[in-house]
């Protein structure tokens, strides 16, 4: 009971403090908006408040409905019950509970509130009576709000809010604390009830003359206003929070039936507690998040259409967060975002947009002979300036199974490496040297002349290659005073060869050993030449010398060839050969068998 007094003392002293300073104030109405916006229609609609969690409205109606609402009027859930009727006001105790708190008028001189449970969307079945209000028949309970911990009863009756205390966790009687005047001229027609905790502003709306006024949460005065002159029969009023803003929305509900939005409402924000959760020192009034002390204000991000990390500076979003949003980057140097390669080409006509050294298709052309040279019939169209094999950047091959463009096919040609070249070419052999050549020793072969050894034409009747001793030509008849024909000059060997009974090197002697004097060296496929010889097999001469050493060589029958060496024999005339069990001592350089033998069995 002495507490009780105590409360009820300080908050009489408040109200006396607040009736003796109340001053002249102007009555306009502080919202740039005088005409307001209809954002829903609900018949007989009452009270209205805002939950802030949710950011959403709750109408109440006088026909015993709840109706949520968003700022653009959309309806998101709807309550309504036939037991009670003309609900008046309707308040949140807690933003963060699921409850909300309903005022019934009664022509009784007691009113009541009423518990309502979001999570179900109906009533629990708690409720308050509250006593001591001045009621008449249609006048009683007409606005509700709850302002630092006490219920705030309107009354339309004379236009004064009693406070009450409830116990939350129970079902019974509130108590009442006192009462005051929002403003003492004003002393009926009380019909709404908003209060703002940010600003400790108490909203105290009077349908009777269209007038608003504003007290402090202890109930000293502040001022007064007109409301808008589209506004009659006013029932409702709620005060959407901004406070990092000095203006805000506000809603009015009018017996009608219509929800008005007002915007550009102005507010106390100069009376917004100062809050820095995050300590950035950066206030939560200012700061875009009050909980990450790493960013303060938002962030402009750039789209980045193309995806080429460059952004387009027309295409803008800002955001409270130190990352970019999928699709945009930090930078708007982006002059085409269409265009991911930057290379001029949009990214629609470019046929690689991740390559900017290449943006239109390229044609190469089939080289199916490999020669460089491309056809038009065959293409191959490829984003890239890599030729593919097989292909060439030109399209001027007149025949493209002909390598070396001389007119005939790949098939056809002998050699189509070379164009000077087609067919294979008949040549003879020509043994002998003499420019003619052997018909019965030809070969085909892919050349325009004929190779070492060979002539085109087969008219030699003896190609053995047999060289005899010079014949002189034949003396002619003497003639009137003939001139003396010169003897033709022999031609002469390097070397002596062996058993052909010729001076082959001319030194008047007949198949004698060679010498180094005599000779200078033995016979070398790299220094001696061969102009005669005789008495050779298959090409084939031997040669011996004083040293013992014997040669046999091989001799092309033209004059300017060399001697080859094919064997030798070493410091000896003879050698021994075995056949089987039979031994023969042979001549190295005749051939000749000189003696035989036989090996005794064991």
């Amino acid at each position: 009971m002495i507490k009780q007094y105590i409360q009820k003392t300080v908050f009489i002293s408040a109200l006396l403090l607040a009736s003796a300073n109340i001053a002249a104030a102007s009555e306009a109405w502080p919202a740039t908006d005088k005409t307001g916006t209809e954002i829903a229609f609900y018949s007989d609609a009452s009270g209205i408040v805002y939950q802030e969690r949710l950011g959403t409205f709750f109408i109440v109606t006088n026909a015993g409905c709840v109706k949520q609402i968003n700022l653009a009027g959309t309806e998101l859930s709807s309550y309504c019950t036939s037991e009670w009727k003309d609900f008046e006001g309707i308040t949140v105790a807690d933003y963060d509970s699921n409850y909300l708190y309903l005022g019934l008028e009664s022509s009784s001189s007691t009113q009541a509130v009423y518990e309502f449970d979001l999570s179900t969307n109906s009533l629990t079945g708690k409720s308050w009576t509250l006593s001591g209000m001045s009621v008449a028949t249609g006048a009683g309970l007409e606005g509700l709000e709850y302002v630092n911990g006490y219920f705030y009863a309107a009354s339309q009756n004379n236009g004064k809010i009693y406070k009450y205390s409830v116990d939350l966790s129970s079902s019974g009687s509130a108590s009442l604390l006192g009462s005051f005047y929002p403003y003492s001229d004003y002393t009926k027609d009380l019909a709404a009830l908003s209060y703002s905790k940010d600003t400790d502003t108490l909203y105290s709306l009077y349908d009777g003359g269209n007038r608003l006024v504003t007290t402090k949460g202890d109930g000293t005065y502040i001022n007064r206003y007109q409301l808008p002159s589209t506004t009659s029969n006013e029932e409702g009023f709620v005060v959407v929070p901004n406070c990092s803003k000095s203006t805000t929305n506000v809603v009015l509900t009018e017996d009608s039936g219509r929800i008005m939005l007002f915007s550009g409402f102005s507010i106390q924000s100069v009376q917004c507690p100062v809050v820095d959760a995050d300590n950035d020192g950066y206030a939560a009034t200012v700061d875009c998040n009050d909980n990450d002390a790493t960013i303060s204000s938002n962030k402009t991000y750039y789209r980045d259409a193309d995806g080429d990390g460059l952004g387009n500076a027309t295409v803008t979003s800002s955001v409270c967060s130190l990352t970019a949003p999928s699709g945009y980057v930090t930078n708007g140097s982006d002059s085409n975002d269409a265009d991911y390669d930057n290379d001029g080409v949009s990214t629609s006509s470019d046929c690689n947009d991740s390559d900017n050294s290449i943006s239109a298709n390229q044609t190469y052309y089939r080289d199916a002979d490999g020669d460089g040279f491309g056809t038009s019939s065959t293409t191959s169209v490829a984003c890239s300036y890599t030729v593919p094999s097989g292909y060439v950047t030109n399209a001027s091959d007149s025949n493209d199974s002909d390598y070396d463009n001389d007119g005939v096919s790949t098939s056809s040609d002998c050699n189509d490496a070379d164009n000077t070249v087609s067919s294979y070419l008949t040549v003879y052999q020509d043994f002998d040297g003499d420019g003619l050549g052997n018909p019965n020793v030809s070969q085909q072969v892919c050349a325009t002349s004929a190779p070492t050894g060979y002539v085109t034409n087969n008219t030699d009747t003896d190609d053995s290659g047999v060289v005899s001793e010079p014949t002189p030509e034949p003396t002619p008849e003497p003639t009137p005073e003939p001139e003396p024909v010169p003897e033709p000059e022999p031609t002469y060997s390097p070397i002596e060869y062996l058993n052909n009974g010729v001076d082959d090197d001319g030194d008047g002697k007949i198949d004698e050993w060679n010498t180094l004097e005599s000779n200078g060296v033995h016979p070398d496929a790299d220094s001696i030449s061969v102009t005669s010889f005789a008495g050779a097999t298959n090409g084939a001469i031997k040669v011996r010398y004083d040293d013992g050493s014997g040669y046999r060589y091989t001799v092309f029958a033209t004059t300017t060839s060399k001697l080859t060496r094919v064997s030798w024999y070493e410091a000896a005339e003879s050698i021994l050969v075995k056949l089987n069990r039979k031994y023969a001592v042979v001549d190295a350089f005749a051939g000749s068998v000189l003696q035989r033998y036989t090996a005794a069995k064991k």
